[in-house]
């Protein structure tokens, strides 16, 4: 399930966002109730929610509001940044293991818990502790007091008068002691903020992501920078503008790797931005990498990664070129047949200018030769966008942009293929299995016309079949063929591209393969059939 981010002020992201903030947990995804049953135990009950196996009732009433070492409790405000006046620490759990499940969380050596069914991208409340060195323990939400603990914390010192969010992260499967799961403690030590900004603390939380430069605005320069992983800004935090949404770059030895477009940051709020998840995850995923939003008064949204667009040379008449988006090169001498990409753009419709590749990397000043809109774009989506069509005003099909969604339906042992039909100068046609020269089509991939694609989920095909080809609709005889054996559990975008009547130096019909099973995809002609 894919969730969205409105530019809204974060306070109603969590009216927005309440099945995130509260909702998201087990290591397991699910489709249906049932799914979840292994989990349960006789104090909770778990559910099957956005694909999650999460908490849905405990035999206590259900409140999880967290009980106290000392019996006593702290419901924290929105602008937290002070602990308790009477000398006691105000602590709460910032759960963010992305293979962690829903956990119950104490103070070892007591049998009283500090929190009770927190969930993945989920805190506990507060609770007021006695100042001292505790180690933690993390249980599955549920297992008994006197149950081995899943995970123990090295020793945590919490300090009188202090507001504390104890962050469990890193990957609770691992042993290496680079992403293994782990306890860091956020002291809350907010600056007040300046007129018309807000203050918040970066944290780096994922567990697979190297360290990282942050820049806050997008524009090129890094006000963060070598942020390592399980790492935090100053205790201050960093004054960034309210009122308005926020760009957030993301890059790793010197390369961008994606970006966030944040809701609009109410003036004088106090949290932490914290980048969570893993960055091998595909985008909309259980696990995908992204910003979880967290003040005094809990988790307020979670903003997905900016829309992740891979753009396919499939003109056959148009030479090697460099895409613009406004001043930027998204682009750079990508060549028919060729993928370019990933690139992170802004949520919303993106108009793209297409120039004969230069190598300076800035915007010609002469007119583009095309220009296309990608059609609406959305945070947490990936996204293949084909040029296709004719650069020559004197030929019919002109130039265009044909933007695709990834959204295959996983299958196992199956494989996944969509067709694609961008052959301008071809009828409509049928995508299927060859045997002995003659073509049987592939239900679900029949009659497409130029510039068209077969059903977004895709059509499940045997990992089995080696040949395929296209045919004119209603023919048995294939016009291109390809070897090609898609893999079990694969998912594929199949291209019929280059033309069926080609002149001079132009490309023949063929057949792509654009592999979107990893990160990033790749493509590949395949090669016809003997």
């Amino acid at each position: 399930m894919h969730r969205r981010s409105p530019a809204v002020p974060l306070r109603l992201l969590l009216l927005a966002l309440l099945p995130l903030a509260g909702l998201s947990a087990c290591t397991d995804e699910c489709d249906t109730r049932a799914d979840c049953t292994e989990f349960n135990t006789a104090t909770a009950t778990y559910t099957c929610t956005d694909n999650r196996c999460v908490v849905e009732s405990r035999a206590d009433g259900g409140t999880d509001a967290g009980t106290a070492v000392d019996g006593g409790t702290d419901a924290g405000t929105a602008d937290a940044g002070t602990g308790p006046s009477d000398g006691g620490v105000s602590l709460r759990v910032l759960h963010v293991a992305p293979d962690a499940p829903a956990v119950d969380v104490y103070a070892q050596g007591n049998a009283t818990p500090l929190a009770t069914g927190v969930n993945y991208r989920a805190t506990s409340p507060y609770v007021t502790v006695a100042p001292g060195t505790y180690a933690l323990e993390l249980r599955p939400a549920g297992a008994a007091a006197t149950s081995p603990p899943a995970f123990t914390s090295a020793p945590v010192t919490l300090v009188g008068g202090e507001r504390v969010t104890a962050m469990a992260a890193g990957r609770l499967s691992s042993t290496d002691a680079s992403d293994s799961l782990r306890v860091v403690p956020l002291v809350e030590r907010f600056d007040t903020p300046g007129t018309n900004e807000a203050r918040v603390r970066v944290v780096h939380a994922a567990a697979d992501a190297p360290a990282v430069d942050v820049d806050l605005g997008d524009d090129g320069t890094a006000e963060v920078t070598g942020l390592q992983r399980f790492e935090a800004t100053g205790e201050a935090g960093v004054n960034l503008p309210s009122g308005q949404a926020l760009r957030v770059g993301i890059s790793a030895g010197g390369s961008k790797v994606t970006s966030f477009t944040t809701p609009a940051l109410p003036a004088g709020a106090r949290g932490f931005a914290v980048a969570v998840g893993l960055l091998s995850a595909a985008p909309g995923t259980a696990e995908a990498f992204g910003l979880l939003l967290v003040d005094g008064s809990g988790v307020l949204g979670f903003v997905q990664q900016d829309p992740r667009v891979y753009l396919l040379h499939a003109s056959p008449d148009a030479p090697a070129v460099d895409a613009f988006v406004g001043p930027l090169k998204v682009v750079n001498d990508a060549s028919f047949g060729g993928l370019a990409g990933p690139v992170s753009l802004p949520p919303g419709s993106a108009t793209v200018d297409l120039f004969a590749h230069d190598a300076s990397p800035a915007r010609p000043s002469a007119s583009p030769a095309a220009t296309g809109t990608t059609g609406a774009l959305e945070a947490g989506k990936a996204y293949l966008v084909l040029v296709t069509g004719f650069l020559s005003a004197a030929r019919s099909q002109p130039l265009q942009l044909l933007t695709l969604e990834e959204a295959f339906t996983p299958r196992s042992p199956e494989a996944s293929v969509r067709a694609v039909h961008a052959a301008p100068d071809a009828p409509a046609v049928d995508f299927g299995a060859v045997t002995g020269g003659s073509l049987t089509p592939v239900p679900g991939l029949t009659n497409l016309s130029y510039g068209t694609a077969s059903a977004a989920e895709g059509a499940a095909v045997s990992a089995t079949q080696a040949g395929w080809g296209v045919a004119p609709t209603g023919t048995t005889t294939p016009v291109a063929t390809a070897s090609f054996t898609p893999a079990a559990g694969g998912r594929s975008f199949l291209v019929a591209a280059g033309l069926l009547g080609p002149g001079t130096g132009e490309p023949a019909l063929q057949l792509w393969n654009v592999d979107v099973g990893a990160t990033p995809w790749t493509t590949a002609v395949m090669p016809p059939m003997p």
